[in-house]
């Protein structure tokens, strides 16, 4: 039955770095309000100490590249209108 189920009503997934969310996000009009990763947000704040940096993600891809399995494969993030 999951075979049958993923053949006809198969999930179109899309893989994003955060620069494409970046991207997005001000497409949309949309600001970044930070990631939903606990423990992780805590080792990021050892390096990224400034006021905003939370909500900087330039700085999140800079983190990134050095941990690469930090996100798992999945970005859990909150946004919100612009304005």
């Amino acid at each position: 039955m999951g075979s049958l189920q993923d053949l006809l009503f198969h999930v179109q997934e899309h893989h994003f770095t955060i620069p494409q969310i970046q991207h997005c996000l001000t497409k949309l009009g949309l600001k970044f309000c930070g990631f939903e990763v606990g423990t992780i947000t805590q080792d990021f704040k050892r390096t990224n100490s400034g006021e905003d940096d939370a909500y900087d993600l330039i700085k999140w891809h800079t983190y990134e590249q050095a941990h690469p399995h930090a996100f798992a494969g999945m970005y859990q993030f909150w946004c919100q209108k612009v304005g």
